[in-house]
């Protein structure tokens, strides 16, 4: 009982962090998918290149936001229902850490351009 409502308000504070910090990533990604969508749409059209992975990656960027929210209740789910198993697949990437600089990296850099644009036109 008491492992449940702690698990709860646990869940409450990771939306909350995802809230504010799912949609500062995702943001920058989606505008990072939509515009390799466009150039793939450009290649297909010239040169009949696949658009597969651009329609992953689109679908991809769309999903982000929610299923940062799916994948905390279902972890938090497992927890609760003992139904978790140990796991080390974060680390399995050896380059998890580089992968998550480059995106903290392109979102820093996305970020600082738009809002220094919006605030020379204001």
């Amino acid at each position: 009982m008491i492992k449940r409502f702690l698990l709860e308000i646990i869940r409450v504070f990771v939306h909350t962090c995802w809230a504010f910090i799912g949609m500062i990533f995702w943001v920058p990604f989606l505008a990072r998918v939509t515009t390799v969508f466009v150039a793939s749409v450009l290649l297909s059209v010239s040169k009949g290149n696949s658009m597969n992975s651009a329609e992953k990656a689109l679908n991809a960027g769309i999903i982000f936001y929610i299923e940062g929210f799916r994948k905390i209740n279902n972890s938090m789910n497992n927890i609760i229902n003992d139904e978790y198993t140990e796991s080390n697949n974060i680390i399995k990437s050896k380059f998890f850490l580089a992968d998550m600089i480059i995106e903290i990296v392109y979102t820093l850099i996305f970020w600082f351009i738009s809002l220094s644009i919006v605030v020379k036109f204001f």
